[in-house]
């Protein structure tokens, strides 16, 4: 039942503005939660493995790839943005990313 489930239309539709809306949280919760951070870090990892994961999918199954790779961009973009501000701290990263 599972599998039928996920292997649906509906479920593709829904799947990139999904995840798209949860990169987007994350970012602004790594921004005000700074006690979440550690944790915000394991769920953008794993973000990007279920991104991956859907992405392999749809190339083995053969389904259109082009929203989940701009979801992916996207998410490759917003991956430098976070790496500046765990690199740099969060503040002095902001200015260089606005």
């Amino acid at each position: 039942m599972l599998e039928e489930w996920w292997d649906t239309e509906e479920y593709r539709k829904r799947f990139v503005p999904y995840h798209e809306v949860i990169m987007a949280r994350l970012l602004e919760d790594y921004l005000t939660r700074p006690e979440w951070r550690a944790n915000i870090l394991q769920s953008w990892y794993d973000r990007g493995e279920v991104l991956d994961r859907e992405y392999r999918f749809r190339i083995e199954n053969g389904y259109d790839t082009k929203d989940i790779e701009k979801s992916i961009a996207l998410y490759h973009e917003y991956s430098c943005i976070l790496q500046k501000w765990v690199e740099h701290g969060v503040e002095g990263a902001v200015s260089d990313t606005q």
